[in-house]
């Protein structure tokens, strides 16, 4: 599955063990493509790092305790020993075991998915009458909400949506938006962790609008 034989530290976990693990509060890091999150759907309670972004930064600035044991789901063909370098690098050094067979394992187990939807920005603008724009989350920071930003969207930066998951009731739904369509998957993840799972994302952020 794998394109390096696994570092000596990570072990392939079984969905079946990884779901024991998740019944323990382990915390499991998707690395995948934001695309298979949208095909797919991910572990319920996983947080979405993805591999193709800025995954240090993010997993340093989010998860505060980096002594906890990580387990993570990949794509295929992942070279797991750079991945863990990169984990590494951000000051894990607990990454216990990788999903073997990754996110299809899961699925052929019946276990539960957690969904990600997403709305392209024309339909967005077409439904935008009907939508409640205080509901609309814009997790990029501050000087780039003030730069440019959805009239009436509520800005409440990527770094800071731990601190402030009393602004969400988890009977609404809220579309998120970044620039690019990366943190706003990491935020949606973090909302779904912490029980708000009526998340909406913005297809590619800001920058698919024209």
């Amino acid at each position: 599955m794998f394109a390096n034989q696994f570092l000596s530290s990570i072990l392939p976990i079984t969905a079946t063990a990884l779901k024991a693990k998740l019944e323990q509060n382990a915390l499991i890091i998707d690395t995948r493509f934001i695309a298979s999150i949208f095909n797919m759907g991910s572990i319920p309670t996983a947080i979405f790092i993805g591999m193709q972004g800025n995954l240090e930064r993010w997993s340093y600035e989010l998860i505060n305790d980096k002594s906890s044991e990580i387990y993570l789901i990949t794509e295929e063909n992942t070279d797991i020993n750079e991945l863990y370098l990169r984990f590494q690098r951000a000051g894990f050094t607990h990454i216990k075991g990788c999903l073997n067979g990754g996110i299809n394992s899961w699925i052929q187990e019946n276990f539960p998915i957690e969904p990600y939807r997403l709305i392209h920005p024309t339909n967005f603008i077409q439904e935008i009458e009907h939508i409640n724009l205080q509901n609309v989350i814009d997790v990029r920071t501050e000087k780039e909400f003030q730069n440019q930003h959805i009239k009436g969207s509520k800005n409440i930066p990527l770094d800071s949506i731990l601190n402030n998951l009393a602004e969400f009731n988890s009977d609404n739904p809220y579309y998120i938006i970044c620039q690019g369509g990366y943190r706003s998957i990491i935020a949606a993840s973090i909302l779904k962790r912490n029980g708000i799972h009526q998340t909406i994302d913005i297809y590619g952020g800001l920058k698919n609008f024209t």
